[in-house]
């Protein structure tokens, strides 16, 4: 098992089940139940919802406990759906030390039944103070999200990468829109693009499933919801807590920001007085000035087509009714891809070279698996 990442919630981790097929298993905190039942829910729902690959299967998920049994008694793993106990002659070696388990003296974790962990590796997995989590077995990418690539960078991300990038990410968000569900927190350290050159949307935390009568004739009605997502990325009804599923097509639009100046808009800052109060500087900076844009004259210095211009100028208009969906979207000239995705894929293979010659490990990659037909 390998560390992948850590958030609010819990860690993802990387590991492989008894058929030696890679898994990403989230680690979310079972004190938060009710959070991360409201994600399971919107997850599955948008995996039966979506027709593509851009966005990672869901396998399942359950509640893994640590049992002490330090007398000789076998460790017991306890697995909520269904309710499972491991004898301590079955384990194995630690998923994290190789390490064979001192059978019947040290605590295990097994999640799943499949992975199993030693006590003395468990902290690494579970706090202290926390010996129950809910786990969530997903689909593992090979590839880096989107933020980390950034982070990386010290120049503007290529127009091919950008094109491929949004292109995918409205293809999710097509077929999120049509089945009633809103992504609400669509930024760059949720879009992974993988070793083979798909993009994914990952991250259903704050996501929105909905009804079917909160959809009238296809279309999602203006609801009001609470507000929520990343502030730099938020759209303008957002804060005002009223909004539909063009919430997200304007967080697409501010993702493309990002990509072409490195950063996003972000309110002035001249005290510390201001730095409390950055919410609100934000909320007052997108409800009062003009959508933000990327100037002719900046493109051009990075080698941007004025298709790129068009196209955002779609995502960003402050009027929702007047911003594109993702389907109207998904039809414009600069949807149409050609050796994008091949170039995409070479690209990320050697900047994640790059990276390993200066001693980053965790970007490691796979080689590019079998591209998938659109």
């Amino acid at each position: 098992m390998r560390l992948l990442g850590e958030g609010g919630f819990g860690q993802v981790w990387l590991a492989h089940n008894s058929e030696g097929e890679a898994r990403a298993l989230k680690f979310l905190h079972s004190g938060q139940a009710d959070a991360v039942a409201v994600e399971l829910d919107n997850h599955v729902k948008a995996q039966r919802a979506v027709s593509s690959v851009n966005i990672p299967e869901f396998y399942s998920s359950f509640l893994a406990r640590i049992s002490y049994k330090p007398e000789g008694n076998a460790p017991l793993c306890e697995r909520s759906h269904p309710m499972v106990a491991q004898p301590a002659q079955n384990l194995g070696s630690c998923d994290l030390c190789n390490e064979q388990i001192d059978r019947g003296q040290e605590v295990s974790l097994c999640v799943g039944c499949d992975y199993w962990v030693c006590l003395r590796c468990s902290p690494r997995v579970l706090s202290a103070q926390q010996s129950e989590f809910i786990v969530v077995e997903m689909e593992y990418l090979d590839g880096k999200s989107l933020g980390d690539i950034l982070k990386k960078m010290d120049c503007p991300i290529p127009e091919f990468v950008t094109k491929v990038v949004l292109h995918d990410v409205v293809v999710a968000l097509r077929q999120l829109h049509k089945h009633g569900v809103l992504h609400l927190d669509l930024k760059p350290d949720n879009i992974i693009i993988s070793s083979s050159g798909l993009v994914y949307l990952v991250d259903f935390g704050l996501s929105a499933a909905l009804a079917d009568h909160e959809r009238h004739e296809g279309k999602i009605t203006k609801l009001k919801r609470n507000c929520c997502g990343t502030p730099g990325y938020m759209a303008p009804e957002m804060f005002m807590q009223v909004y539909n599923e063009k919430v997200d097509i304007w967080s697409l639009g501010m993702t493309a920001i990002h990509l072409v100046l490195g950063e996003v808009p972000q309110p002035r800052i001249k005290t510390a007085f201001d730095q409390d109060r950055w919410y609100e500087l934000t909320q007052q900076m997108v409800l009062e000035d003009k959508a933000p844009q990327v100037t002719d004259e900046q493109l051009a210095e990075i080698g941007y087509s004025s298709q790129f211009q068009k196209f955002i100028r779609r995502t960003l208009k402050k009027d929702d009714q007047q911003r594109s969906s993702a389907a109207e979207l998904l039809q414009s000239a600069y949807m149409v891809l050609g050796a994008e995705r091949e170039q995409l894929r070479d690209w990320l293979q050697e900047l994640a070279a790059q990276q390993l010659k200066r001693g980053h490990t965790d970007w490691r990659l796979a080689n590019p698996r079998c591209m998938v037909d659109r």
